[in-house]
């Protein structure tokens, strides 16, 4: 057996308890569907769901199939960091819940839907370089990288954001807030690992922006 065959079992090895842990996430999800749709909104609210799902999946897959990191950033605050960012949005499923009006259950479901979209697209383009911890499995400079460095944390904050609509005020906004704050670093970690693993990417970072081009 060879060494890179190696670093992959043992990868997935450690990946495995998260990929189960999505695969129920998505037996819940696919549970709250509504069938047969009875309304354009129930429609709305089922494409969410099932792009939503389609999206974990996309995760489950790229978990299995990613190859083994080049490059790990070293010390806790890196992973504690990449941890809490994937696992700080569960906190909204211990938020109370709004009752919304049809504008707003429209809008939410909208945002949800078009963040899970653009997030099965970055995965696309990201493919095995794919990692939830800062670390360089590979460099992704095509695509929507051609203009910001982190398009699915882009996609994760639209995605949240309709997410948020469907609780009660202001805790989805102080959840967002703790969301932004991880986030925030876990980005600069990540870039930082990149940096060290490819000198390609100095360059790549100087020429684009962070989240949104021309704003930050």
């Amino acid at each position: 057996m060879t060494a890179d065959v190696k670093a992959r079992i043992a990868d997935l090895a450690v990946s495995a308890p998260l990929i189960v842990f999505l695969g129920i996430a998505i037996s819940g999800l696919w549970g709250e569907l509504i069938w047969p749709p009875s309304s354009v909104t129930v429609y709305l609210v089922d494409g969410a769901a099932v792009l939503n799902m389609a999206s974990i999946v996309c995760v489950m897959v790229l978990l299995i199939v990613r190859r083994p990191p080049l490059r790990k950033a070293q010390g806790w605050a890196p992973r504690a960091a990449g941890l809490a960012g994937f696992l700080f949005p569960l906190t909204f499923v211990a938020l109370p819940r709004a009752e919304l009006t049809p504008l707003l259950l429209g809008a939410s479901n909208a945002l949800t839907l078009a963040g899970s979209l653009a997030a099965i697209f970055v995965y696309r383009w990201l493919g095995a370089a794919f990692s939830i911890l800062p670390q360089a499995r590979g460099l992704v400079t095509g695509g929507p990288y051609r203009y910001v460095r982190h398009p699915l944390y882009l996609a994760e904050f639209v995605f949240i954001a309709g997410v948020a609509l469907e609780y009660r005020q202001p805790w989805p906004e102080l959840a967002m807030l703790g969301i932004s704050i991880v986030q925030l670093p876990r980005m600069a970690f990540e870039e930082r690992v990149l940096s060290e693993a490819f000198p390609d990417y100095r360059d790549y970072a100087n020429r684009t922006a962070r989240l949104i081009p021309g704003v930050y």
